[in-house]
């Protein structure tokens, strides 16, 4: 018997790039607070004593976490119970206090009335059925319009990217929402003209934010040189992560999912998502999960034995178990070249801990190890993430 080929294919969490209109609202009190915190500790590095004693914060209080709680206006107890995710913030001043100054770190994309635009566009097509506005109006406006400015290579590249990532937004939920009404015609649009000019202004903002690692001018309009470079992170992980979530159920093939998902690792989105699972505390499966899921599929070894022995440190549970909705590693076939590489790697600093975690036999990855040992034994040297499937076929 070999390894199943249909099974459902592990999640790559694209759904948030295609959720959220401002980074702020991506996040938890308590991973804002944790961002907010890495923060200050890398102004606590850089900044001379003497400045810090401008803050009036006295001088055996003047530490990273008394420092956030001066910015978000919080008292030391309160903030150390936000951290450790034992509360969240009731009070609305307090909230936007937070989240203001998550944007001092993260900066937002955009003019004000750019920003403005994006927030109401969100709000009408988030609806379980959008309304006459979304329908009559946003939905041919991102098909005629702002996909016309993505796809124009002579508009800047600030304003393709802006209205390229509405547009394919917009495209995304029309095609989703009212997919089992495919007869629709709204203004002349079609279910499938919509889907098709949604993938190509998805390509083009996932190329050009492929190509760019520092933004693009007048892309920012706020925010420190460093809070721009930390928004465009953001925004290329939404991206990148939006045009994967375009494939939908293709992703079931193990061919097509390989190849979709080792263009998204070479567009280096994996270091971004590792980025922010360090930025935010280690508190969300989600990053160094898809992470590990693109080093595995691009063939990448020792980075997927990197990422894997990352998200087994912070979510050990997840081995046997699921986190997060992810479906368990020892269950899910797609990924077990990633434990075979993380066992394989001598030279990786894996922690004892998660070293005992992957080589304990127990009832739930009987089913795993049989299938890893004999990719071990195989080699990954040089071989393909198709060529370890193969390889650890059961028979």
């Amino acid at each position: 018997m070999s390894l199943p080929k249909h099974r459902k294919a592990p999640k790559v969490t694209p759904a948030p790039s295609q959720r959220q209109p401002g980074f702020a609202s991506s996040f938890t009190d308590q991973q804002k607070a944790m961002l907010v915190l890495r923060s200050q500790e890398e102004k606590f590095r850089r900044t001379d004593r003497d400045d810090v004693s401008m803050t009036g914060i006295g001088e055996r209080a003047r530490t990273p976490i008394m420092l956030t709680g001066r910015v978000v206006g919080l008292g030391r107890t309160k903030l150390s119970l936000v951290l450790n995710g034992r509360e969240q913030i009731s009070s609305r001043k307090h909230a936007a206090a937070l989240d203001a100054a998550v944007r001092k770190v993260i900066a937002e994309p955009g003019p004000p009335e750019y920003q403005a635009l994006w927030a109401k566009v969100f709000g009408l097509m988030e609806q379980g059925r959008p309304g006459q506005e979304a329908l009559c109006f946003v939905v041919p406006t991102a098909y005629h319009a702002w996909s016309a400015i993505a796809l124009d290579p002579a508009e800047t590249v600030a304003r393709r990217l802006l209205y390229g990532r509405m547009a394919q937004y917009v495209l995304y939920r029309f095609v989703h929402v009212l997919k089992p009404r495919s007869d629709i015609t709204l203004a002349g649009i079609t279910i499938e003209e919509a889907a098709d000019l949604g993938r190509r202004v998805i390509d083009v903002v996932a190329r050009i934010v492929a190509e760019n690692a520092r933004p693009p001018a007048a892309f920012f309009e706020e925010g420190t040189p460093e809070a721009r470079a930390c928004g465009f992170r953001m925004f290329r992980i939404r991206m990148l992560a939006a045009r994967v979530g375009w494939f939908g159920g293709r992703l079931s093939d193990d061919a097509e999912r390989a190849r979709v998902l080792t263009e998204a690792f070479k567009s280096g989105i994996a270091d971004d998502l590792m980025w922010i699972h360090e930025m935010i505390g280690l508190t969300e499966v989600a990053h160094p999960n898809n992470a590990f899921n693109l080093a595995v599929h691009a063939g990448e070894w020792r980075r997927a034995a990197e990422y894997g022995c990352a998200l087994l440190v912070a979510f050990p549970d997840l081995l046997t178990s699921s986190v997060g909705g992810l479906k368990p590693i020892c269950e899910d076939y797609t990924v077990f070249p990633g434990v075979a590489a993380m066992l394989a790697d001598q030279t990786l600093a894996m922690p004892p801990a998660v070293r005992e975690l992957l080589t304990e036999r127990n009832e739930k990855t009987s089913a795993m190890m049989p299938a890893v040992e004999k990719m071990i034994a195989g080699g990954l040297k040089n071989k393909t993430y198709l060529e370890m499937l193969s390889l650890g076929a059961l028979s």
